[in-house]
Order: structure tokens, then C-alpha cells, then sequence
């Protein structure tokens, strides 16, 4: 009999748009809420005499595909399938002693999505499936703290749910971990972030995305809506903890200059063991243009005086570099499905 130890996600890359496939790898995660929207329920409300609610017969299901979050640690395997659906552009570079550099850019998400595959064990031992074809990320957040590990946690929006088993893709996948012994999730220490071409020695950070994604696109003859596409500019944000060392970020923000106000940003783990081919599985974050729009510090009696840098990442000018957002992920994995 299972049980909830032998619960798990299956992920894999769609060709088309809520076209479901069998989602045969298997995904470490930390937490999930990814779920059917079935509150959008149609209500005549036509007036009938007699009748102080509305009449039984005349509501509709109106099922609103699927949403919510899934968090994963940041890792040596399997991230550079979440970056590829995170920004957009991907390209897959050279492999050299073991290892596979994969580059993703901020870009247009159109055309790339997955099916994502839940199987869940009830209280009563039972084994149970969920399949939910047409997933895209549609938001995200890049974080990690002291004494933890590197954490990224995908915000989804789905085409539509299967509850149950099916036939063929909607059928109940076998868990695939591939090589789960290689697998090595970056940690706090391994991370170096810079700022401003100088590293800056920081306790938290966060960098947040948003895709601004038409998510609602609904037409009359299917409850299927159709791919979500660009609807508007990205947004992305930065934000460090740090201790207060002197006036650097406090005089960059109040800059008379927008100018004075930029700074390039980048973030890097670097494993500390080799993989088996010798190489070293790395991921940096590259941002050639930080608006820095806060840096605040703060006394708290009995402590060291605290500061938080936050600012707004743009799309570089001439001369400052070619992307917003360039991540360049050095894995084992020889490609990004």
C-alpha cells in the first residue's frame, strides 16, 4: 500500500499548446498548490416570481483551467528546464569535462509549455493522478538566505485539469529521478553577488519576475482558452539584505542623475564539488542595468545597523549590454527537457 512518501511531479515539454504528453521526469520540490479553477460558475439572473435564489436548472460549470505555485530548490539538475520557461530565450551552448553551459535570456514564452503530472496518495493508500496540460510560468522568484539553500518558486497557469487517470498522456507516469545520486542543490555559501562591479557581502536576496501574460484568453465555442501570450513589458526586481557598511547604495539612489542611480547586478553559485567529468556545475544571474530605487538603513539598538538595496532591473541602452536577464547554467544535464 503507498503512502504519502511515494508522491510525486512529472514534468515535460509540450510541441503544441495544451497538447497534453506524457510527463515522464520526475521533480525534487519543496511545496505546491497548483489546482483547478472551478469558482467561475455561470448564474442566469433573470427574475422568476416565487424564487429568492437563483433556479437550479439555470447555473452553468464554467471550469477556468488551473493556477497556483510550485517551489523547487535551485540545482545541478533539471534547472535549466525552469529557466528555459522562466525567460524565454534558449539556447544550448558546448559541453566540456561533463558539463553543458545552457543560456536563457528574457524573451517571448510563446510556444513553450508542459504538462505537468501530480500523483498523490490519499489516507487511504490509494494512488491517485492529476494532469494539467498547457502550463506555462507566468511569474517567479530567484531567493536565498543564510544557513539555506537556493530556492526559485514558479508561479503557473494551466490550460485545463484532469482529475483521475487516463488514456495515453493523461495516463498515471512512473516516477523518474534520472541520476538522483548526482544531485546537488547550491547552498547559501556558494553564492557571491555583485554589485556595481565590486561584491558586496549580503544575508538575503531576492530577485522577482513577471511575465505579463494575457492569461484570459477565452473565446465563444470552447472552455479552452488559448495560449496565454505577451501582454506587456517584463517585470523584474532585485532586493539584498545586508549589514550597514557606509553611504555607497544610499548615495547611488538619491543620484541626481538617473545615471549615477545604475549599476550592473550579478548573482553566482558555484558548486564546490566537481561533477564526475571534472567540470563544475555553476548558475550565474546577469544583470547589465539595476535602477536602484531604496536603500534604507536602520539602527536597532543592541545590534549592527542593518541596510536593504532594492531596484528595478531595465532593458540595457547601447553599450550596456544585449539582455535584461542573462542566466547561464552550467549542469551535467545535456539539455533543457
Amino acid at each position: 500500500m503507498a503512502n504519502m512518501i511515494d508522491q510525486y511531479i512529472n514534468v515535460k515539454d509540450e510541441s503544441v499548446y495544451g497538447t497534453a504528453v506524457a510527463a515522464n521526469r520526475s521533480v525534487d520540490f519543496n511545496s505546491e498548490d497548483f489546482k483547478g479553477d472551478y469558482s467561475n460558475v455561470i448564474i442566469a439572473s433573470g427574475l422568476r416570481a416565487g424564487e429568492y435564489a437563483p433556479n437550479a436548472k439555470r447555473v452553468a460549470r464554467n471550469p477556468k483551467g488551473a493556477t497556483g505555485s510550485l517551489e523547487i530548490n535551485g540545482a545541478n539538475q533539471g534547472v535549466a528546464f525552469w529557466f528555459k520557461h522562466m525567460l524565454g530565450n534558449y539556447t544550448l551552448g558546448t559541453t566540456t569535462s561533463g558539463v553543458t553551459t545552457h543560456t536563457c535570456k528574457t524573451g517571448d514564452t510563446k510556444g513553450k509549455s508542459f504538462t505537468l503530472q501530480k500523483n498523490m496518495v490519499g489516507s487511504d493508500g490509494i494512488a491517485y493522478t492529476k494532469t494539467y496540460q498547457g502550463v506555462k510560468v507566468v511569474g517567479w522568484e530567484i531567493s536565498n538566505s543564510v544557513d539555506e539553500y537556493m530556492k526559485i518558486k514558479l508561479d503557473l497557469d494551466g490550460q485545463k485539469e484532469t482529475l483521475g487517470a487516463g488514456a495515453g498522456p493523461l495516463a498515471s507516469q512512473a516516477k523518474n529521478f534520472g541520476n538522483s545520486d548526482n544531485l546537488k542543490e547550491f547552498k547559501f555559501y556558494e553564492g557571491v553577488v555583485n554589485v556595481g562591479g565590486s561584491q558586496v557581502s549580503v544575508s538575503e536576496i531576492s530577485i522577482k519576475g513577471k511575465k505579463n501574460l494575457a492569461a484570459e484568453r477565452y473565446f465563444l465555442g470552447t472552455q479552452l482558452k488559448k495560449e496565454p501570450i505577451q501582454n506587456g513589458q517584463d517585470e523584474i526586481t532585485t532586493e539584498f539584505k545586508m549589514e550597514f557598511e557606509d553611504l555607497t547604495q544610499e548615495q547611488r539612489v538619491a543620484s541626481a542623475l538617473e545615471s549615477g542611480a545604475q549599476v550592473s547586478v550579478s548573482v553566482t553559485w558555484t558548486a564546490t564539488e566537481p561533477e564526475a567529468g571534472g567540470g563544475v556545475s555553476s548558475i550565474t544571474l546577469t544583470m547589465p542595468v539595476v535602477s536602484l530605487v531604496d536603500a534604507p538603513s536602520s539602527i536597532d539598538v543592541g545590534k549592527l545597523a542593518e541596510q536593504s538595496l532594492t531596484g528595478n532591473v531595465l532593458w540595457p541602452g547601447s553599450g550596456q549590454g544585449d539582455n535584461m536577464l542573462t542566466a547561464t547554467i552550467v549542469t551535467p544535464d545535456a539539455t533543457a527537457v
